[in-house]
């Protein structure tokens, strides 16, 4: 029996992850905090609520970011929040392959973000802004531009894909 091929090896890249848990952060404080840190080059931040010592609610700071922004996250991280002190580890992180296609709907053409894994696709999800914007601009509801996206994203629709 012949056997099956080998599925191609996965290609991954060293991230590094911050961490810091506060236990006095306000939701504003780290909504403005993750912003700058996106801006400042963070490819995910992310915060969950954790139990701290004496059993105090807190919450904990997730940063992934490229080795060479470490040091400039780090600041940010002191600066806007209170802590004073950071975990800092690497992680091996496995990425989808992303493009973007356009798909035609009766709101405008809107682009959605395809996910493939070895040549496969997993994942298709449409660009949240831009339905947003044609929502309005057509004065209906977010909802009915997304049921409008699935459709055209059919396998069976004319629309599928105009790039």
């Amino acid at each position: 029996m012949p056997s099956s091929p080998e599925p191609s090896p996965l290609a991954s890249t060293t991230r590094l992850v911050l961490e810091a848990d506060l236990d006095d952060a306000t939701p504003e404080l780290l909504a403005a905090a993750a912003d700058r840190l996106r801006e400042a080059g963070a490819l995910d931040v992310t915060s969950c609520a954790v139990v701290m010592k004496k059993g105090r609610l807190g919450q904990r700071l997730t940063v992934v970011a490229a080795p060479e922004d470490r040091d400039r996250l780090l600041e940010i991280v002191f600066t806007e929040t209170s802590t004073l002190g950071c975990r800092c580890y690497p992680v091996e992180r496995f990425e989808c392959e992303r493009t973007v296609e356009t798909v035609a709907t009766p709101f405008g053409s809107i682009p959605v973000k395809v996910g493939r894994f070895r040549g496969k696709v997993v994942n298709r999800k449409p660009e949240h802004d831009a339905c947003v914007a044609a929502a309005r601009a057509h004065d209906v509801s977010l909802q009915d531009v997304l049921a409008a996206v699935s459709y055209a994203l059919r396998p069976d629709s004319d629309a599928a894909s105009e790039s």
